[in-house]
């Protein structure tokens, strides 16, 4: 199992206190040290596009007026204790895993359940589709797109409790082809436990945005709403 230790630090943009940010990355190793001031975490590297690590997490709130790529303001440092029993290491013990098979084709998702799930509750639901850079067979890294939003959600869970879903799309498909596959991710959760048929969203960052947008045209009535972050909606071909 996982555990969870957080540590913060203040800073308030280019004047002091502002806590510098550098790191150490060892390719050999596939490992990288982060240094935050006068502390250091070491953490293994996950994809060169993010800064998120398996092993450590960054959160933070940026002043305008503060250097981006030298500064964080109101940073939050979440650092993860592995014990040497845990057989399925995971960044998100939380979120349990999930198969929706169909035809022969299966797709992997990550869901979570309020703390005190309850049966006899009515949960609404959403869910979130990944970037093309999340794609995979791992059913991990989907959710490390999620998390601003799956934190958030779940920070306001004693008074607005959801289920969240994450599913993974293959390597070698897209999330516009995979509607069907999607919807069905939906209907396991909804066949398995407690949910608002009324109030299932989805969200969707940069390529999973078309895949949401795809979602919600074949399936109008389903959906409550959409998220759409840095993506677009498909173009409809014009008839000659």
């Amino acid at each position: 199992m996982l555990h969870q230790r957080y540590q913060k630090v203040n800073g308030d943009g280019m004047s002091s206190p502002a806590t510098q940010v550098s790191n150490e990355i060892n390719f050999a190793t596939n490992t990288v040290t982060v240094n935050i001031g006068s502390k250091s975490f070491t953490g293994k590297l996950t994809g060169a596009e993010t800064g998120l690590i398996s092993d450590i997490s960054f959160k933070s709130e940026r002043s305008k007026k503060a250097d981006r790529s030298i500064y964080l303001d109101n940073l939050v440092v979440r650092e993860y204790e592995t014990d040497s029993s845990d057989t399925d290491e995971t960044a998100f013990p939380k979120f349990k895993s999930g198969t929706y098979t169909k035809d022969g084709s299966t797709m992997k998702y990550r869901y979570y359940l309020p703390e005190n799930y309850d049966s006899s509750v009515s949960y609404p639901v959403v869910m979130f589709l990944h970037g093309e850079t999340r794609k995979g067979n791992d059913n991990e890294k989907q959710l490390y797109n999620a998390q601003d939003l799956f934190d958030k959600v779940i920070e306001q869970e004693s008074t607005n409790p959801r289920v969240l879903v994450a599913p993974q799309c293959s390597a070698d498909n897209s999330w516009t082809d995979l509607s069907d596959m999607i919807d069905g991710v939906v209907n396991d959760i909804q066949n398995q436990y407690s949910v608002n048929s009324e109030k299932i969203y989805i969200a969707g960052y940069s390529e999973g945005t078309e895949g949401c947008y795809k979602v919600i045209s074949d399936n109008p009535d389903k959906y409550a709403g959409i998220i759409a972050i840095a993506g677009k909606a498909m173009q409809r071909r014009r008839r000659q």
